[in-house]
C-alpha cells in the first residue's frame, strides 16, 4: 500500500474520532444548559380576581337553600377548615353557572355569612365579590402555616406519659387534625384523600406505641383496624387492670385486718403460762429447778403482819413499861414454812437473831419505886376487886 493511501485512511479516523468526541460535548452542554434553566427560581405569578358579573340569558333553576345551610365564620381558625369545607361543597352546584342570577346570589349569601373579624379582614383587604378571591384572603389569615413534615413528625411522637388514657386520645385527635387540615389546605381533592388515608394509619401506629406498657401489650397484638377501635380496646384494657389491681389491694386489707384481729386477740390472752416460762427458765438456766405443786408456797414473815401496839391504860402505881414476847414471836417464825430455793447455788434470806434481849429499867423508875415502898416502912400491897387488901401492912 502506498504511503499516500495509508495517510487518507490515518487522516479519516482522525476526523472521525474528533466529530464523536464533538457530538459528545455538545450534548453534555445542552443538558447543563437545560439543569441550569430549570434552577432559575421564577417569580410566582399574581393571579387577579374579577368581581362576578350577571347575564341575563343564563339560566340556573338551583334553588338556594344548601347555600343557606352554610354556618357563620365570625374568625375562629379552629373553626375555619371545616367552614371552608361547608362553604365548597354548597358552591359545587353553583360554580358551572358562572353568570347566572343563582351564581351572583349564592356568592353573596356566601360573603354575608362572613362576620366579626373575618368579616373586617375582607374589607379593609378590598376583596371583591368572588369565591376564590374570598377564600383566597381568609386562607392567606387563617390557615395553618407550619410545613406538613414537622406536623406529621410531631403525631408521630406522641407518647401518654402521666396523661389519662382520653386525655391522651384527644391528644392524638388534635394533632391529626391539625395535619389533615394542612393537607386539604395545600392539595387537591384526590391528593387529599390518599394523604389523609396515609396520615391516619400513621396516627393509628402513633397511637398504639405511645400507650403505656401495660394497655400496648393487650392492644398491639389485636391490630385494630381505626383509632376508635384502638380507644375501645385500651379502655377495656384499662378498665381489667383497674379491677386487678383493686381485688388485690381489697385481698391485702382483708388480711391486714385479719392480723391486726389476731394481735389483739393474742395481747387479750394475758401473759405467757407459767409452765412455758418455767420452760424457758430451764433453757436459760441449767441449774433451775422446775416446782412441784405439792411443795408449800412461800408466806411472808409475821413481823410484817403484826399490828401496832396499842395503848393501854397502867395503874399509877406502876411504871413498868409494856413486857415484849420475843420469845413467842421466835416460836412463830421457827414454825413457819420456808421457801425453798429456786436454785441450789442461791441462798435464802438471811436473818438476823436477837440473842440478848433484856431490859432495864431506868434509875428514876428504881428510885421512884423504892420510895413507894418507904413510905409506910412494910412491903407495899393493893386493894383488890372485892374491897381486901392483898400483901403486908
Amino acid at each position: 500500500m502506498e504511503p499516500a493511501q495509508l495517510l487518507a485512511i490515518v487522516e479519516g479516523a482522525v476526523r472521525q474520532a474528533l466529530e464523536q468526541q464533538q457530538n459528545q460535548f455538545q450534548a453534555q452542554i445542552t443538558a447543563l444548559a437545560t439543569q441550569v434553566q430549570s434552577l432559575q427560581v421564577e417569580a410566582p405569578q399574581i393571579i387577579t380576581y374579577e368581581k362576578i358579573s350577571v347575564d341575563p340569558d343564563a339560566k340556573c333553576d338551583i334553588p338556594l337553600d344548601i347555600i343557606k345551610s352554610v354556618p357563620d365564620f365570625t374568625g375562629a381558625q379552629d373553626e375555619y377548615v371545616a367552614w371552608r369545607q361547608a362553604a365548597i361543597y354548597a358552591y359545587e352546584l353553583f360554580k358551572n353557572f358562572p353568570k347566572s342570577t343563582a351564581h351572583y346570589q349564592a356568592v353573596a349569601i356566601i360573603r354575608n355569612k362572613i362576620k366579626g373579624s373575618a368579616g373586617a379582614l375582607l374589607v379593609s383587604h378590598n376583596t371583591v365579590l368572588n369565591f376564590d378571591a374570598i377564600l383566597a384572603r381568609l386562607d392567606c389569615t387563617y390557615s395553618d402555616k407550619t410545613s406538613l413534615r414537622l406536623l406529621r413528625q410531631s403525631l408521630e411522637l406522641v407518647s401518654q406519659g402521666e396523661m389519662s388514657l382520653m386525655q391522651y386520645y384527644d391528644d392524638v385527635e388534635k394533632k391529626l387534625t391539625l395535619v389533615t387540615n394542612k393537607i386539604v389546605m395545600s392539595h387537591d381533592q384526590e391528593g387529599a384523600d390518599l394523604l389523609n388515608r396515609e396520615v391516619r394509619d400513621d396516627a393509628l401506629h402513633a397511637f398504639i406505641s405511645g400507650l403505656k406498657k401495660s394497655l400496648r401489650a393487650v392492644v398491639f397484638p389485636a391490630q385494630p383496624k381505626d383509632l376508635p377501635s384502638a380507644l375501645a380496646l385500651a379502655r377495656e384494657a384499662e378498665a381489667s387492670i383497674e379491677r386487678s389491681m383493686f381485688a388485690n389491694s381489697y385481698a391485702k386489707a382483708l388480711q391486714d385486718r385479719a392480723q391486726i384481729a389476731e394481735g389483739n386477740k393474742v395481747r387479750a390472752q394475758g401473759k405467757p403460762t407459767r409452765f412455758n416460762k418455767d420452760e424457758q427458765n430451764q433453757e436459760r438456766n441449767p441449774h433451775f429447778v422446775k416446782r412441784q405443786k405439792g411443795w408449800p408456797q412461800p408466806q411472808a414473815p409475821k413481823d410484817n403482819q403484826t399490828e401496832a401496839p396499842q395503848p393501854m391504860e397502867v395503874d399509877s402505881s406502876s411504871r413498868f413499861r409494856q413486857k415484849t414476847d420475843y420469845s413467842k414471836r421466835q416460836a412463830n417464825e421457827s414454825n413457819a414454812p420456808k421457801h425453798k430455793n429456786s436454785s441450789d447455788r442461791s441462798t435464802g434470806q438471811k436473818r438476823q437473831r436477837v440473842n440478848n434481849v433484856v431490859q432495864t429499867d431506868s434509875k428514876e423508875a428504881v428510885t421512884e419505886y423504892d420510895k413507894s415502898v418507904n413510905f409506910l416502912g412494910n412491903t407495899p400491897g393493893f386493894r383488890t376487886s372485892n374491897g381486901g387488901w392483898l400483901g403486908e401492912l
